[in-house]
């Protein structure tokens, strides 16, 4: 399974900084209708946007190694996402996992809704990829994943998840033409 693809895709990262509230210093938050809209404008997408997160990294930081689901909707998955860099991303990475043990998973409240997502802990855990921040790119967010930021700035980056229906075959389309 292709864990992500770097794309050739160009957006003004100052307009979309902009249009964040950033006023906000905590790891992870979903962006409010308002930004959302802003940023679709910006991104000119005409792909149906379901939310965006947005990440504030600080320096050394690493967040917990996950799966984007809510266990109360197993059946639910986002699939891929679109990831943005905005600020310092050069030595921030995602990575994914594979979990040693099935039957050892926790769960911790989502960063967008609160939603009861899964969990490992690294020591039930073995890195199988990593990829670098320095390009948008398109990222599998289905499997156990985390984000680390091993710089010693803070790094900003969005998260564009899509409608259900979008899937990798329609994304590698649209943005590799």
């Amino acid at each position: 399974m292709l864990n992500y693809r770097y794309i050739n895709f160009k957006f003004d990262v100052n307009a979309v900084n902009n249009a964040l509230n950033n006023n906000n210093p905590i790891y992870c938050r979903g962006c409010s209708p308002d930004e959302r809209t802003k940023i679709k404008e910006i991104l000119n997408f005409p792909l149906p946007i379901k939310s965006i997160l947005y990440f504030i990294l600080q320096p050394g930081s690493i967040s917990l190694i996950h799966k984007d689901i809510d266990l109360d909707y197993p059946s639910i998955k986002p699939g891929f996402a679109l990831n943005l860099p905005l600020e310092n991303c050069e030595m921030t990475y995602m990575k994914w996992y594979e979990a040693l043990d099935e039957n050892n998973v926790q769960e911790f409240g989502g960063p967008s809704t609160s939603a009861r997502t899964p969990m490992i802990k690294p020591e039930n855990s073995r890195c199988i990829d990593e990829s670098n921040y320095t390009y948008p790119q398109i990222v599998n967010v289905d499997d156990w994943h985390s984000v680390e930021n091993r710089s010693t700035v803070k790094s900003t980056l969005i998260s564009v998840r899509f409608e259900k229906i979008i899937q990798l075959d329609y994304l590698n389309q649209f943005f590799m033409s």
